[in-house]
């Protein structure tokens, strides 16, 4: 699974704190809402392909 650079990010963040919310994803990686919600959708997408 090969993932972009920020997609990759965010995932990494999520597997080290689990319950973490939008808005802290969003501080944790200076990226915007829909930069967030893009990068879970590809992650999200290659979760799918796995599986």
């Amino acid at each position: 699974m090969v993932l972009d650079e920020r997609s990759a990010a965010l995932l990494q963040n999520l597997q080290q704190v689990k319950s973490l919310t939008m808005a802290e994803i969003e501080e944790k990686t200076s990226l915007t809402r829909r930069q967030v919600q893009h990068g879970m959708k590809k992650v999200n997408e290659k979760v799918v392909r796995l599986i």
